[in-house]
């Protein structure tokens, strides 16, 4: 799949022109491809409205999966009727279901769709009336082509308009055409493209080429991006299916071929630790960081081990401790549930509330992973409802006690493999 990153610089001055022309207080969603786009989609939309982000810190953010407490805050927020802001979210999948926004003005498409229940769940975002906010109807912008489905007969009906903009490479809407809202079309055009016919018979010999993909499925679409890396040629998205890795060899000129978990076990095994080490290191935060760095020197990136060998579930410790010395893979929630069954007293040693803030710890381990072992994940809820990280530590007997106490979690999750 390739996308033009300057298309999203010019959909974002599109969007920016057309709320001048509306309400640029009006809640929008705007549905990106992935998490990734919804980012980039956020920048562009916050630096073409400077003005409006000096006076709401989040008038444009990004709300995924990815991003966690914090999200879900501004999710919160956003679906108040009297808020000011958010007023532009960015998302992929996190807001198409189960999400109430009756205020929700503008609906922004902004990724493919290939199916009916996808395309009725994401504009199902704006239907709602909310006469508290004066909205009595909401508009679609799409700019992928996905209201051809309102010509489907399984869709529930016209809308009440249709304009069709053409834009210039700025976002300058150049040709703007309306037609009326019934539209009896069966079928819907296609894009243009230049074919070659040639005489037909059998493939010829030769190296295996890249093989195109085209699939209207979407889950089958974000397998493949999921499993896919994605990297960025002179203004050009591109998701690699599958890579290589070679290895300089000790001559200085020859290059061999290995298997990325070739790769990092050969980078691991070169820093001649015995597998204690690492988990020694990657319990505490402080010590953690320098691990990471001595890896990254290595060219190894601790947070890509996941995408690049699988198993979501286990933390990048552990995947790097298989790799390296083959030993057994071990899930976070292995750990959590580890430490709760034969670390009981040293949990117990703590008062209620005190226990309560490193069984939320391990919940945060379990999801996310060791980062979330360090007193900066205190600052996000649900520990913000438990109280300030002044009061949490006062729980331990005080500041430098809390920190001894998290690290002393980490010890324990990571003392055996």
């Amino acid at each position: 799949m390739l996308a033009v990153l300057d298309r999203t610089q010019a959909t974002a001055h599109y969007l920016t022109r057309y709320l001048h022309d509306t309400d640029r207080m009006g809640k929008t969603i705007v549905f990106c491809e992935n998490n990734d786009h919804a980012h980039r989609m956020r920048v562009a939309l916050n630096n073409a409205n400077l003005d409006m982000v000096e006076r709401y810190q989040n008038y444009a953010c990004r709300i995924t999966d990815a991003d966690r407490d914090p999200g879900k805050a501004l999710l919160d927020e956003c679906s108040k009727i009297n808020s000011d802001e958010p007023v532009i979210v960015m998302t992929s999948r996190l807001l198409t279901t189960g999400v109430d926004l009756p205020s929700v003005e503008d609906i922004v498409i902004f990724r493919r769709i290939g199916s009916m229940p996808l395309f009725k769940q994401i504009i199902g975002r704006g239907t709602r009336l909310c006469l508290e906010a004066h909205k009595g109807s909401f508009d679609i912008i799409d700019f992928v082509e996905a209201t051809r489905l309102v010509n489907d007969p399984a869709f529930d009906g016209p809308p009440l308009r249709v304009i069709n903009d053409e834009v210039d490479e700025q976002g300058i809407r150049v040709v703007s055409q309306e037609q009326a809202g019934e539209d009896d079309a069966e079928q819907v055009a296609e894009t243009e493209a230049e074919y070659e016919t040639q005489e037909e018979g059998p493939l010829p010999d030769g190296p295996a080429r890249l093989q195109a993909l085209t699939t209207e499925d979407d889950d089958t679409a974000d397998q493949i991006m999921a499993q896919g890396k994605r990297i960025y040629v002179d203004g050009m998205e591109v998701y690699v299916w599958n890579d290589v890795h070679y290895q300089l060899e000790s001559d200085g000129r020859t290059l061999r071929l290995v298997e990325y978990r070739e790769f990092v076990r050969d980078r691991v095994l070169s820093m001649n630790l015995p597998p204690t080490d690492p988990r020694t290191q990657w319990a505490v935060a402080r010590s953690r960081a320098a691990l990471r760095e001595e890896l990254q020197s290595r060219a190894v990136e601790a947070d890509d081990l996941m995408a690049e060998l699988g198993h979501p579930e286990a933390d990048p410790l552990d995947l790097l401790i298989n790799a390296a010395w083959e030993l057994p893979l071990v899930s976070r929630a292995e750990r959590a549930l580890r430490v709760q069954r034969e670390h009981q007293q040293f949990l117990e040693s703590f008062g209620p509330k005190a226990r309560v803030v490193l069984d939320a710890l391990l919940d945060k381990f379990t999801e996310h992973g060791a980062e979330e072992l360090s007193a900066r994940a205190l600052r996000v809820p649900p520990f913000t409802k438990m109280g300030n990280v002044i009061e949490l530590g006062s729980l331990f007997g005080g500041r430098d006690a809390l920190h001894e106490a998290i690290d002393d979690l980490g010890r324990r999750l990571f003392d055996v493999g």
